[in-house]
């Protein structure tokens, strides 16, 4: 299991925070992998909880060959499907978690990794408004591998977490 945490304050407010992880974050992302595809849905109550879905065509250079092996397309293309769900959504605080599937894996292991949960990718973002001008941030990203797994394959996960989360802090700033 990997965990990599960050808390931030940021000089805006909650809603522009909230923009700029959410809706205009094409720049947290750019600087690590070619974005092919993005779809977003629109955000809907579902469950009494304000959820969208997205799905997301990448192209990730620093994939390792022995994930590769593993991807329908045999090459560092990944499609990945994110589910947003609030479980908090007040006006000064909002936490949101993010569960990550990668779709375009070979049948037989999309269904062992997804179906069985050998992989689990989570995403959690707090926000809470301190301040008129000024939020504060909380960001964990959880990635477990339950496969057997290389050290080239740790060091990957481990370089990508801290690479977006640095990108994300970055584009906060």
């Amino acid at each position: 299991m990997t965990i990599t945490e960050k808390n931030i304050i940021i000089k805006k407010n909650i809603r522009d925070v909230f923009e700029i992880l959410y809706e205009n974050n094409t720049s947290i992302f750019s600087e690590h992998m070619q974005l092919i595809e993005w779809h977003k849905s629109e955000w809907e109550i579902k469950k009494t909880l304000r959820q969208r879905k997205e799905r997301i065509y990448i192209y990730l250079p620093s994939i390792p060959d022995e994930v590769v092996k593993y991807l329908s397309e045999n090459d560092k293309y990944l499609m990945i499907e994110a589910k947003n769900k609030f479980i908090v959504d007040t006006s000064d605080s909002q936490k949101i978690k993010t569960k990550i599937k990668i779709l375009n894996m070979n049948p037989f292991f999309k269904t062992l990794i997804n179906d069985l949960h050998m992989v689990s990718i989570k995403n959690t973002i707090v926000l809470q408004q301190i301040e008129d001008n000024a939020t504060n941030v909380k960001i964990k990203i959880k990635v477990v591998v339950n496969i057997p797994k290389t050290k080239k394959i740790n060091e990957f996960i481990s370089t990508l977490m801290n690479s977006l989360l640095y990108s994300t802090v970055q584009s906060l700033g």
